[in-house]
């Protein structure tokens, strides 16, 4: 029996993605680069083949073990994510340890293996080789072997990154939580790079921690959560968000929409429409 070859490799899970489709199952998007509306079925978002490869989009069997973990990985946190929402809409329900938990593992996992940290990623290498390369021209002309290790970045570093998807669900789970829900019929959206991060003003030379930055993630059309910089106890603050107050859901979709790397996604076109005036009537 031969081994099954996964080719379309998903940088963000399927079973989230679902969560913000119709039951057509197809998902409505935004491509804000060339600002255009359409629908796609949710599977057809959101992958690249071979992206878990060492080079992206050559077969090799580094990306078929990623694609096994993954499967795993989202198997578990895929069954307990409805329980988890249900808890969280419901205000009469204590949110534990446990949800948290949930949460914090899928916002590690799609935060790591997203198109943006591999971009960012290979944007700090690209910078490194060409000042290996410059050093080297001081001295001699470079051979063709060092131009290639030191200009030619494939994916290895961010592989590696993978594996620290436990510890950084440490540092997303000690952080201030608040959990937005929506009660009325606007909803939030997500993006080809669904967790947010927003930095606050540098202070020093190497940036803020991670514990220092906002981070936003929807894990429901009807639920987003906010996690800031560590302080007090841990928990959950829960804010309803009205229908009469619906303008602060456009607020909160257009800070996700500008982290975007090139698609917003949402249940319902509406969503898409606002943010489309807003971003169009600011430049």
């Amino acid at each position: 029996m031969s081994e099954q070859i996964t080719k379309k490799q998903h940088y963000v899970p399927q079973f989230y993605l679902k969560r913000f489709a119709e039951t057509d199952n197809f998902i409505q998007y935004l491509d804000i680069r060339n600002m255009r509306l359409g629908k796609n079925p949710y599977p057809a978002v959101c992958y690249e083949e071979y992206y878990y490869a060492q080079t992206t989009g050559e077969q090799d069997q580094i990306s078929q073990k990623y694609e096994e973990y993954f499967k795993l990985l989202e198997s578990r946190i895929a069954n307990e994510m409805e329980e988890t929402c249900s808890i969280i809409r419901d205000v009469n329900r204590h949110v534990t340890d446990k949800e948290r938990d949930v949460i914090s593992y899928l916002m590690s996992m799609i935060y790591l293996r997203g198109k943006y940290m591999r971009s960012q990623i290979q944007h700090v290498m690209g910078e490194v080789g060409n000042k290996m390369v410059e050093v080297i021209k001081t001295r001699r002309e470079p051979t063709e072997e060092e131009k290639k290790m030191y200009l030619e970045s494939d994916n290895t570093l961010h592989l590696l990154m993978l594996k620290d998807i436990h510890d950084i669900r440490t540092w997303f789970f000690i952080k201030k939580w608040k959990a937005y829900i929506s009660r009325g019929q606007y909803s939030f959206i997500t993006t080809d790079n669904p967790v947010s991060e927003i930095f606050p003003q540098r202070t020093s030379l190497y940036g803020a921690h991670i514990c220092e930055r906002t981070h936003y993630l929807a894990i429901a059309p009807d639920i987003l959560i906010e996690l800031t910089k560590p302080m007090g106890n841990r928990k959950i603050k829960r804010e309803s968000i009205l229908p009469s107050n619906e303008r602060k859901i456009l607020g909160l979709n257009l800070i996700c929409a500008k982290q975007a790397e090139q698609y917003v996604y949402s249940k319902s076109k509406g969503e898409l429409d606002a943010i489309m005036s807003n971003v169009t009537t600011t430049h």
